[in-house]
């Protein structure tokens, strides 16, 4: 059985926030942020993934999250706009990378795992 994660969402896009909210409640707990100032806040109280846009301070989030001492253990998935745009999501240290528009729910849990198992390989 999967362990509970606590899932923290920077976004705006309409369809990213309806598939982190359709992602299963027995498994995940999310918060919501439109703001990056807010997201960081809402980590440091306890998170296991990130999963934020790019084009909304996603690059900073994703750096601002590997500067903290616990950044290294949190899990970023990271959504762009274009294909290109990857390499930049890399570079901010995403260690899962989705180019949008997200198709559907079941994309979004798949990266939530890939990331997870990359943080915690036992």
């Amino acid at each position: 059985m999967p362990r509970y994660l606590r899932v923290q969402v920077l976004a705006t896009d309409s369809r990213v926030v309806q598939s982190a909210r359709a992602l299963p409640t027995e498994r995940f707990g999310a918060g919501f942020s439109s703001d990056r100032l807010h997201a960081l806040t809402r980590t440091d109280q306890g998170c296991d993934v990130v999963i934020a846009e790019l084009s909304l301070e996603g690059f900073a989030f994703a750096k601002d999250l590997r500067d903290r001492p616990y950044g290294d253990s949190i899990a970023i998935i990271l959504l762009c706009d274009r294909e290109q745009d990857r390499w930049l999501c890399k570079q901010a240290g995403a260690d899962e990378v989705i180019v949008k528009p997200l198709p559907d729910t079941s994309t979004l849990l798949r990266a939530v795992d890939a990331a997870v198992r990359t943080k915690n390989p036992s």
